[in-house]
C-alpha cells in the first residue's frame, strides 16, 4: 500500500500545482522555464564548493589524519560505549554541513 502511495505522491503533488497555478492564471511554461534556469545557475555556482569539499574530506582521509584522530579518542568512547567506526561519519557530515 505504501509504495503504491510513494510511486504517486510526486506526480500528484506537481499535477496540483500545475493546476492551481492555472487556476490562478500563471504563465505556467514559462515559469517552470524560468525556475529551471535559476536551478542550474544556483546548481553551476555550488559546484566549486562542493568539489572542494570533496578534495578536502579525501585528502583528510588518504593523510591518515582522520585514523589518527579516531585512534586518539578511541579510548575515550570506549568509556561510553560509542563505536569508533562512526567518527569519520560524524566528521564528514560537519564538513558537509558547512556547504549547505
Amino acid at each position: 500500500m505504501l509504495v503504491h502511495i510513494s510511486n504517486w505522491i510526486i506526480p500528484l503533488i506537481i499535477l496540483t500545482v500545475l493546476l492551481y497555478g492555472t487556476y490562478k492564471r500563471v504563465p505556467t511554461y514559462e515559469t517552470f522555464v524560468e525556475g529551471g534556469k535559476e536551478g542550474v545557475k544556483m546548481a553551476v555556482s555550488l559546484l566549486p564548493f562542493l568539489l572542494g569539499m570533496i578534495v578536502s574530506i579525501s585528502i583528510f582521509r588518504a593523510s591518515g589524519a582522520l585514523d589518527a584522530f579516531v585512534n586518539l579518542i578511541d579510548p575515550v568512547l570506549s568509556i561510553f560505549n560509542i563505536p569508533s567506526e562512526i567518527v569519520p561519519l560524524a566528521i564528514t557530515s560537519l564538513f558537509q554541513e558547512r556547504l549547505h
